[in-house]
């Protein structure tokens, strides 16, 4: 299952700029081929540094995979056309530093799940730690 879809794409793009990206063959629409070979692409990279970490493809896809998804096919579609536009590269080059801070850890993807809270915790109980008493009954019955 792609992590982005060519809808998600096309919300980012307006249609004339996607026609250009994408009809090869001078037809005027967009190519979906074009489209699904781009989130291809971009889906591989993806799963090359989020597989040091988790199992790949993820499933359910979380919020942040499918925004580095819809950037990283953008760019491609742009990159096949030999097109450098510096926000675009700028914006890929932002969502491989995330991937590799996922890869390291350092971004967690969301979806782990909350822990129930500790049962000793809960009310009004405060809980501490503290080192040995010094001064004890036993310590104190000579003075």
């Amino acid at each position: 299952m792609p992590y982005c879809a060519q809808t998600d794409i096309e919300q980012m793009l307006p249609p004339d700029e996607l026609i250009q990206l994408t009809d090869d063959s001078g037809l005027g629409v967009a190519n979906t081929t074009v489209i699904a070979a781009a989130i291809n692409k971009a889906d591989e990279l993806i799963d090359s540094y989020v597989g040091k970490v988790k199992t790949v493809p993820l499933s359910p896809v979380p919020g942040i995979i499918k925004n580095l998804s819809v950037t990283l096919s953008i760019w491609f579609l742009h990159e096949r056309r030999g097109l450098d536009d510096e926000v675009r590269r700028r914006a890929f080059e932002d969502a491989e530093k995330r991937l590799d801070s996922i890869s390291k850890g350092k971004i967690t993807l969301g979806e782990e799940e909350a822990t129930a809270p500790d049962e000793t915790t809960e009310g009004d109980s405060v809980i501490y730690q503290a080192p040995e008493r010094n001064f004890t009954n036993e310590t104190m019955k000579d003075f």
